[in-house]
């Protein structure tokens, strides 16, 4: 990963990490760093960097399989996983922030595939991010479940985003069309809620206008605010904010073409790195074969 400064001193308590953001370009061709060595990964359907230490990322598989949750070193080493507790349909996406009660780094992993959109209620689960290292957390980490749905009925979304304060979630709607609504869930988030969706604003769907193209299937937000990744099955693709602007003004934000990442078959899967200057990309696996390999893009 050249061209990327270390990741910031690991964050203490309920500290926000201090990371970095690339505000240039970056590398049209990533670079493979290893492959996922965790052969029960067959479908990585979300990824995101650990905001408890910075060699440790987070990973899962898309529905029809057990709602485990993987961490995993840079190179694809396995570290351990823990299981989500009852009933999950089709978990479709990870992010990190701090916990909704400010007092330490929480994981927020979401069950909101919807394809036929037919589900009348989706969920978010709230984990303390556990230490890989720590046997206790890893078998029985604390795990939150709210439930919620959309306002004006069912939404497939697999793309969310945290705000790093873990009070706000914005989901992007999955769609194959001009258009995408983004949806805001406010808390308080405390286990057992029944919470609503608010229709806040509609983007431009980015990606080629082609059969499934622009269809959104991952996000994440930089800890700084400055920016947004997104992902699409026919590119990767930044918003940048001007000072002030946040994600519900997405809407007014043009977004910026990052790669076309041909080198992964169908990807849903994007994330900032640990220090906040790069993307991690992973990919799901068309025939169901494991080892598929962990790509960071560096900022040029």
């Amino acid at each position: 990963m050249t061209g990327e400064p270390e990741p910031s001193p690991e964050p203490e308590g309920g500290a926000i990490p201090d990371r970095i953001f690339c505000g240039r370009t970056y590398a049209g061709v990533p670079s493979a760093t290893g492959t996922l060595k965790n052969n029960a990964i067959v479908e990585a359907s979300g990824i995101v960097a650990s905001w408890r230490d910075n060699e440790t990322l987070w990973v899962h598989n898309d529905s029809g399989r057990d709602p485990l949750v993987f961490a995993t070193d840079e190179d694809g080493t396995d570290k351990g996983s823990f299981e989500l507790p009852g009933d999950v349909q089709d978990l479709e996406e990870i992010a990190a922030g701090l916990c909704p009660d400010g007092e330490g780094p929480c994981l927020y992993l979401f069950d909101t595939g919807d394809n036929q959109e037919a589900r009348e209620e989706v969920a978010m689960f709230i984990v303390d991010e556990p230490d890989p290292d720590d046997a206790d957390e890893m078998n029985d980490p604390h795990v939150d479940k709210v439930r919620f749905s959309y306002e004006g009925g069912a939404v497939d979304a697999e793309g969310v985003v945290v705000t790093p304060d873990g009070q706000t979630v914005y989901l992007f709607e999955k769609i194959d069309a001009d258009t995408s609504r983004v949806f805001r869930l406010d808390g308080p988030f405390v286990d057992g809620a029944k919470l609503t969706a608010q229709w806040v604003t509609t983007i431009d769907s980015p990606g080629v206008a082609v059969d499934k193209g622009r269809m959104i299937t991952a996000a994440d937000l930089h800890t700084t605010g400055a920016a947004l990744v997104m992902r699409v099955y026919t590119g990767i693709y930044e918003f940048v904010f001007d000072e002030g602007q946040t994600v519900d003004d997405l809407g007014d934000i043009q977004a910026q073409l990052v790669t076309i990442p041909l080198v992964e078959p169908q990807g849903e899967a994007i994330a900032y790195d640990h220090a906040g200057f790069g993307l991690w990309t992973v990919s799901e696996d068309l025939d169901g074969d494991p080892g598929q390999p962990l790509h960071h893009y560096d900022c040029e």
